[in-house]
């Protein structure tokens, strides 16, 4: 019986098929290659040195003159992995918002949340394509005039100074936040500035996103529904997360009242029941811009879509499409083979991402990049 053939096997025999060592012509090309990040891109060579090399400016300076007693191959294969790296981040881009049903209901919750003013809830599963659809509403928002800000909260930011000087940082305010050495005053100095956006109603609110929402201190949210209720800034606040967000907002989160003052405010609420199935037609206008952006001509074929939408509905959702994808493209790539993002193909480059495959291929699901095309009917 033929084995079976593994994709770590492939990429494995890839990165072997050569000793490493650089040739003269190569030599000389990685080290014009690293001056040339001084002279376009404006590095000095002590960072060329330190981030490329991993090396003293000293080195760097006998490498370029051509008299480092030393093993100069090491210090090149450094640099071409460090090139070769940096050139495989800019063929994989990441993809910019698309326009599914969820990302475009989420857009209409945040600005609800800006026109009204008011608070706003955003529930999701992970991997639905929150953070980019909350990200482009900033986008846009911030095209016309800056009325928005993005926060991405964390566990560093759970005490009420910590998140003052984060606020700060979003708003373009952070400098002045070493001179304020208390949580009211940094609270006052926002205030202050927010309220030059509204005017007490003079002119447009700000509205700023929070986004993984729940890892603020109950502290922390009382601070935003504050500034919402300042009738001077009347701060539009949207809170996005995941159902622990919801979760948690329905406790009594160890103080007096919990977040009774905070439910009652959200004027916008984008929560759809947690076994919702992903629509079809999301998975198609994702996969399709996927495709795009890894080099894709065309649409993809029906059957393409049927087995992303399968995987789509699984824990990571929208992000299940994108790694698989992706691993295709990565996969194709470094065996100089053609990505065509097939269901085949699919499945054998699934051992990259999730460790299962679940067939049994016995040849390699990708044609050579001199092999004629199949036609294929697109959808």
């Amino acid at each position: 019986m033929q084995e079976q053939i593994r994709p770590l096997d492939i990429l494995e025999l890839s990165a072997m098929t050569s000793n490493g060592l650089p040739t003269a012509e190569e030599r000389a090309r990685l080290i014009g290659a690293l001056e040339e990040q001084v002279l376009v891109h404006g590095w000095s060579h002590a960072r060329v040195a330190k981030t490329i090399l991993r090396a003293s400016a000293a080195v760097w300076s006998q490498i370029r003159a051509g008299k480092y007693p030393g093993d100069t191959d090491a210090y090149l294969r450094r640099a071409k992995k460090w090139f070769e790296d940096q050139a495989e981040r800019a063929v994989i881009p990441q993809s910019d918002y698309v326009p599914t049903s969820i990302g475009e209901s989420i857009l209409r919750v945040c600005q609800r949340a800006w026109t009204t003013p008011c608070l706003a809830k955003i529930v999701l599963p992970s991997g639905m394509g929150k953070t980019a659809a909350l990200r482009e509403f900033i986008r846009r928002r911030n095209t016309v005039d800056q009325r928005a800000a993005y926060m991405q909260a964390s566990q560093a930011l759970q005490g009420p100074r910590e998140f003052m000087a984060e606020l700060c940082s979003v708003l373009k305010l952070k400098s002045t936040f070493r001179q304020l050495w208390t949580t009211g005053a940094g609270y006052r100095h926002v205030r202050d500035h927010l309220a030059t956006y509204y005017d007490g109603g003079a002119n447009q609110p700000f509205c700023l996103v929070v986004d993984e929402a729940t890892t603020l201190s109950p502290k922390c949210l009382n601070i935003l529904r504050n500034l919402h209720d300042d009738e001077g800034v009347r701060l539009g606040v949207v809170l996005a997360d995941t159902v622990r967000l919801d979760v948690e907002l329905s406790t009594s989160a160890g103080f007096a009242g919990g977040y009774e003052q905070l439910k009652t405010r959200f004027g916008a609420v984008y929560m759809p029941p947690p076994s919702s199935a992903i629509e079809r037609r999301d998975v198609e206008l994702l996969a399709n811009a996927v495709a795009d952006s890894l080099g894709y001509e065309g649409k993809l074929p029906k059957t393409t879509i049927d087995f992303l939408h399968k995987i789509a509905g699984g824990e990571g959702r929208f992000r299940n499409l994108v790694f698989r994808m992706q691993a295709v493209y990565d996969m194709a790539e470094q065996n100089q083979l053609v990505a065509e993002y097939t269901p085949e193909q699919l499945d054998f480059a699934s051992e990259l991402v999730t460790g299962r495959v679940e067939s049994i291929h016995r040849q390699l699901p990708f044609r050579k990049l001199t092999d004629k095309p199949t036609l294929r009917a697109a959808v």
